[in-house]
């Protein structure tokens, strides 16, 4: 078990939101102000990428979108032991948003998390955001991911 205050982000589209914690609604930018490590995760669709860019801009936070660490050029995966040594690099720095879920190094980056932010949306939302994304190339809409959008196409599932 991971000993790590979780918040559960539900409702609206993410960006502006508040939560009860100790009997009273606080705004999520208030309580992760006193922390440095956040990660965000919750299913594709969700709206990590966007919540965290806006987390970032309101707390001066270093965000890291974990797609773009662990894509190669060409849509190439790295090797697990690879991945993991980004992992530790990452998680090593004082101060983070790390967005992204990535299984494989949750637990490695969850224990090192001041927070974990997650955000649950209905599936039924989540796959009309995810399906929309896909359909109309959204993947390349970051600007990390346009270099290897012009160059190849998106990863096969």
């Amino acid at each position: 078990m991971i000993d790590v205050p979780m918040l559960f982000v539900a409702g609206g589209h993410g960006h502006d939101v508040y939560l009860v914690r100790g009997g009273a609604a606080k705004h999520v930018v208030d309580i992760v102000a006193a922390v440095k490590r956040v990660l965000v995760i919750g299913s594709p669709g969700a709206g990590k990428s966007t919540f965290s860019i806006q987390l970032a801009a309101k707390t001066g936070l270093p965000l890291v979108h974990l797609d773009d660490v662990y894509w190669k050029p060409g849509w190439v995966r790295p090797a697990k032991a690879e991945w993991v040594h980004l992992v530790e690099q990452l998680t090593a720095a004082d101060a983070w948003i790390l967005d992204g879920n990535y299984t494989s190094t949750l637990k490695q980056r969850a224990a090192l998390a001041d927070e974990v932010i997650v955000l649950r949306y209905s599936r039924l939302l989540c796959l009309y955001r995810a399906v929309t994304r896909a359909l109309f190339n959204r993947y390349c809409s970051r600007k990390s991911f346009k270099q290897r959008c012009e160059t190849s196409p998106l990863p096969a599932a």
